[in-house]
């Protein structure tokens, strides 16, 4: 028995509507690849980018690493500079104590002139045999002359002694022709200070001059101004001292 003419008439029919069907699917599913293919596409360049930034970042980190590290040396080196500053800061302060304690024993006396064969121990002695006071020693640690200027310094032993002298001098301040010299004149006492204190203290000389200042001395290698005699004695420190005394 032969097919049938309607079967196969329909049979023809269903594969020509199958064919664009299965040709609109291949399409579709070969767009869907194109598009899986970019987007593989951009996974690998993110995954790349992903890969660089972890690089980066591990840089960045053993950067950070070495900045720490190089951080705590530092720290550490500034600890060692401050404990070696602290050191050498207290090493001057006992050397400036040691100086002013040095300087506490002597006495400067300004005006006697230059003379190559003088004998500086007997200008002391006659200086003595002037002063009422049995505390002061006939001999003295050193007595010497500031290159050729009029500035001789007498050291003492001790202190106290340097202050005797300094105060039995202010009661019989001496003249050239007191000890021997042809010159007239008065032979000057001061105290032995440091280099930045004697700067200061010919600064406010100046000031007293220029100001109208009654007095300025030095007491125990201190600074001190008065504007009369009935007013308060000013100490001065600095020269930041006078220049508050200027507006005033």
């Amino acid at each position: 028995m032969g097919p049938k003419k309607g079967a196969a008439k329909s049979t023809e029919n269903s594969d020509q509507e199958a064919g664009p069907k299965l040709i609109d699917i291949d399409e579709k599913l070969n767009l869907i690849l194109t598009k899986l293919g970019n987007i593989e596409f951009r996974l690998n360049l993110i995954e790349s980018k992903q890969s660089d930034f972890e690089k980066s970042l591990n840089h960045v980190h053993q950067e950070n690493e070495g900045i720490q590290l190089k951080q705590r040396d530092l720290s550490k080196s500034i600890v060692e500079i401050e404990s070696k500053i602290g050191k050498l800061e207290g090493l001057e302060s006992r050397i400036e104590a040691a100086e002013y304690a040095e300087r506490a024993k002597c006495v400067e006396l300004n005006g006697i002139p230059y003379d190559k064969s003088e004998n500086l121990n007997l200008a002391y002695q006659k200086l003595l045999s002037s002063f009422k006071s049995d505390k002061l020693p006939t001999t003295i640690d050193k007595i010497y002359r500031i290159r050729q200027s009029k500035r001789i310094i007498i050291k003492f032993t001790q202190t106290n002694q340097r202050n005797e002298f300094f105060q039995q001098y202010r009661k019989n301040i001496q003249s050239l022709s007191a000890l021997g010299f042809k010159e007239t004149g008065r032979i000057y006492i001061n105290e032995v200070l440091s280099r930045a204190q004697s700067t200061l203290f010919w600064k406010t000389r100046q000031f007293k001059v220029e100001y109208n200042y009654k007095y300025v001395w030095t007491s125990n290698q201190r600074i001190y101004l008065r504007k009369t005699p009935d007013s308060d004695a000013i100490p001065i420190n600095s020269e930041d001292d006078l220049e508050t005394l200027k507006l005033l």
